[in-house]
């Protein structure tokens, strides 16, 4: 994940828009096909994606020192 380590950054969390377009697309079959939108709960999901950079984590396995 060259954008990851450009940052040093060795574990990355972000929304994983995929899984929310796919949520998105089956509550918008359910109001197509008629369910009544009131009667659909409200859904807090936020579906996360991590990426773990393994050439950085790999350089820093004896991090901290001593350990």
């Amino acid at each position: 994940h060259p954008e990851m380590r450009d940052k040093g950054a060795v574990l990355k969390v972000a929304l994983d828009y995929e899984r929310l377009g796919e949520e998105a697309g089956a509550l918008a079959q359910r109001i197509l096909r008629g369910e009544k939108p009131a009667r659909i709960p409200i859904m807090e999901s936020s579906p996360l994606r991590i990426k773990v950079d393994e050439t950085l984590l790999r350089r820093w396995s004896g991090y901290p020192p001593g350990k």
